[in-house]
């Protein structure tokens, strides 16, 4: 029998009611009652008061006491279990300082628990660590007859490099230019939590004993001993590869990868959570004035869910033209919009170096014309999605020297106006990050090209001189980019036969790199959105222009209204007409969005308008586990199945985008479900329609024939920001050149 798990521990409590005492909230008493009862109580504030749980001593003889019912207080029991957790966890495990309260996030003393130490020499044994780091945190569920409190239990690894730079600047190792955290003991709470971690920038220079940090306040100067590297993968390889040698650093880190039991293997990962599980149910977490609760050992059963249809694509607009499978489905039909493509004969702009000329010439008459002996990649562009003809146009160009490779983008685009050419396809790489972009020659190109309204495409030279197989597996996902670039729909989702008419819109946002801090508090944001009809199809994308975190409403609402009037113009709304505007956005900013939402609906009262806003979270805590006894063992092992879901509440569900069967290899992990949850104020809250529609739309990413990992409309949002942040550092780059003949077409891909 098919079970579907959670990571959720359910909580038994022994009453049905308790007291706590209440004070009056203001900040001044809450410190107050902290700094002199800390010992006995806890303190935590609800609404307009201040509750205290009496944990052990004598009880307060102040405040007034409240009985509260544990099914008609539910977030007020939250606040109970999630102090109660905490005490207990300080006095059962004396000495193991946790890194936050909530979640309760703690490290492992368990050598064997330490994924690097058995590679590592004995001098290095607990300097570097790769340790597991174990996360609690109360949730509640309203799935089922009643609601339910647990634990849900996950497990990360952190890396961790415990030398102070003042130890790394003795050893020789160069610190300048590292991204560093700093360590600060909170007031208070110096023998309760490990002290707290913030990132503050990079070393820029050092002064004696002390280092000069580029923050976001401008530069400080910070004694050494107080400074860390940043606990990540790469700052901890390359102090790994200052001591060991980059081979052994490369080995190390390739042995962990291929073998981290908590990456790879579900299975694994669910025997872990299980035993934390199970050591936590022979606790007993209790209060003096009556509340008790236990730990349940077994986990949730993921027993509230809806069927979800899988994914039917469309490949002509005429019936008949559908499948369960996007390269059959074009293989067989042809792509979505191939009788009303344009240009038929694209004019593509090739660039690389004189030395590569052979390897980019070979894999472009590759590319247009397929390999015959390939399994996937046979008919090549042209002719699988149904092109007249290419026209080739290879430049060649130092494509290592920013300033040659510029001089030749802008005589190529002098020579034939820039309007004459679909895409542009440049030798370079895209895989880029920090300072170093802004004198990267592939992005100064990009940015030129950009500027002239033609997307852009990067392929490395070594994989042009690729044969066989390996070059027809690059070349297939690159043929359907370069599609999607070209203004092209491959293949579109089945939209429901429904009377109103609908947009959905991808919202995104990202924070503008810059040192100068508008008010002094906070950079500046630039909006993002993404407009898609409801068979997926992509209609346009919107980059607002970067302004204060003040001005941001105001400009998201002016974005939005001007491309829902274009819209509307475009597809005949008329007055009276229901329209169903559905937002995907993957995090708000303080709920600004909600309230955009709201003021764009009253602009448009010609309309019946109905709207959701849904937001889709891919980091959250929950986890989907399948143990049905008749699956094989192997990659995807207790891993569900894509479409797999789990229904939290009446407006919160989890999905499973990546199953078991869109596991490759196993870096690939195991995928986690996202989270997505219907905004109460939502008009428009059909859960079971809002999911098909989320879970449809993340099969439309057109830059592989997998489903990606998020909704495009979200994902998309994305690439658009990772993108932009990377051109915000070219010279003269102007970020609203990509709202002029670029908004239609998906250049980010």
């Amino acid at each position: 029998m098919i079970r579907l798990l959670s990571n959720f521990f359910p909580i038994q409590f022994k009453r049905d009611a308790f007291s706590l005492r209440q004070f009056p909230y203001s900040e001044e008493a809450l410190r107050d009652l902290r700094g002199k009862h800390n010992a006995t109580h806890s303190f935590f504030r609800a609404g307009d008061f201040i509750y205290a749980i009496w944990a052990e001593g004598k009880d307060l003889a102040t405040g007034e006491e409240v009985v509260v019912r544990r099914d008609e207080s539910l977030d007020m029991v939250s606040g109970v279990v999630r102090h109660l957790l905490f005490r207990t966890f300080i006095r059962k495990l004396p000495g193991l300082k946790p890194l936050d309260f909530y979640p309760l996030r703690f490290l492992s003393r368990k050598e064997a628990h330490d994924a690097v130490r058995t590679y590592l020499p004995a001098d290095l044994h607990g300097v570097v660590s790769y340790s597991r780091l174990n996360e609690l945190q109360v949730r509640m569920l309203r799935s089922g007859a009643a609601p339910q409190h647990g634990i849900v239990i996950n497990i990360t690894r952190r890396w961790n490099v415990t030398k102070t730079l003042q130890d790394l600047r003795d050893e020789k190792f160069d610190i300048v230019g590292r991204p560093i955290v700093r360590l600060v003991p909170l007031p208070g709470l110096e023998n309760i939590l490990a002290p707290s971690e913030t990132a503050i920038g990079r070393v820029v220079s050092i002064n004696g004993t002390n280092a000069v940090i580029d923050t976001n306040e401008g530069e400080q100067t910070i004694p050494l001993r107080e400074l860390h590297l940043r606990r990540s993968t790469a700052e901890t390889k390359s102090y790994l590869a200052f001591k060991l040698g980059e081979h052994v650093a490369e080995k190390i880190f390739d042995e962990i990868f291929h073998t981290n039991a908590l990456a790879a293997d579900a299975s694994s990962y669910f025997k872990e959570i299980r035993d934390i599980a199970e050591y936590l149910s022979q606790w007993d977490f209790r209060a003096l004035t009556g509340c008790q609760f236990s730990v349940e050992r077994d986990p949730r059963v993921a027993d509230v869910s809806f069927h979800l249809q899988p994914t039917t694509f469309r490949f002509d607009i005429n019936p008949g033209a559908a499948g369960t499978r996007p390269f059959s489905g074009v293989a067989k039909f042809g792509p979505y919009d191939s009788k009303r493509f344009s240009p038929k004969k694209p004019r593509i702009l090739v660039i690389c170096r004189p030395e590569t000329r052979a390897g980019y010439s070979g894999a472009m008459a590759a590319l247009e014309n397929g390999i015959p002996e390939s399994r996937y990649f046979k008919k090549g562009l042209r002719d699988f999605y149904h092109l007249s003809a290419i026209d080739w146009h290879i430049v060649e160009a130092d494509t290592t020297d920013a300033d040659k490779l510029s001089r030749a983008v802008e005589e190529a685009i002098g020579r034939s106006s820039g309007s004459d050419y679909s895409l542009a396809l440049v030798e370079g790489d895209e895989r880029f990050s920090g300072d170093r972009i802004a004198t990267n020659p592939y992005y100064r190109a990009k940015a030129l090209l950009m500027g002239a309204g033609i997307p852009v495409q990067a392929l490395q030279a070594h994989r042009t001189r690729l044969k066989g197989e390996p070059l027809a597996n690059i070349l297939g996902n690159l043929a359907l980019q370069v599609y999607a670039k070209l203004g092209g729909t491959p293949w579109t989702v089945q939209a429901s036969a429904d009377v109103d008419r609908e947009i959905v819109v991808g919202v995104g946002h990202y924070l503008e790199r810059t040192s100068e801090f508008v008010g002094g508090a906070t950079r500046r944001v630039v909006g993002l959105t993404t407009f898609f009809s409801s068979d997926g199809t992509f209609l346009m994308s919107q980059t607002c222009r970067a302004v204060s975190y003040e001005q941001y409403f105001d400009e998201l609402l002016g974005s939005l209204h001007l491309r829902l009037i274009d819209l509307a113009n475009e597809y005949g709304w008329r007055p009276g007409d229901t329209v169903r505007l559905v937002f995907h956005i993957f995090k708000p900013i303080k709920n600004t969005e909600v309230d955009v939402v709201a003021e764009l609906i009253k602009r448009f009262s010609d309309y019946d308008i109905k709207f959701a806003f849904v937001t889709v979270a891919l980091n959250q805590p929950f986890i989907l586990f399948d143990n049905d006894p008749q699956q094989q063992r192997g990659r995807g092992y207790y891993v569900p199945t894509r479409m797999t879901n789990f229904v939290l509440d009446d407006l919160s569900c989890l999905i499973q985008l990546r199953g078991r069967d869109e596991i490759k290899n196993a870096r690939h992990g195991f995928g986690r479900p996202i989270l997505m949850r219907i905004h109460p104020e939502s008009s428009f809250r059909d859960l079971h329609y809002l999911a098909q529609q989320v879970a449809d739309f993340s099969y439309l990413s057109w830059r592989s024939f997998f489903p990606s990992y998020l909704p495009v409309t979200i994902f998309y949002s994305n690439l658009i920001a990772e993108m932009l942040d990377k051109l915000e550092r070219v010279p003269n780059w102007n970020i609203l050149s990509v709202n002029t003949t670029l908004r239609r077409r998906k250049w980010f891909l």
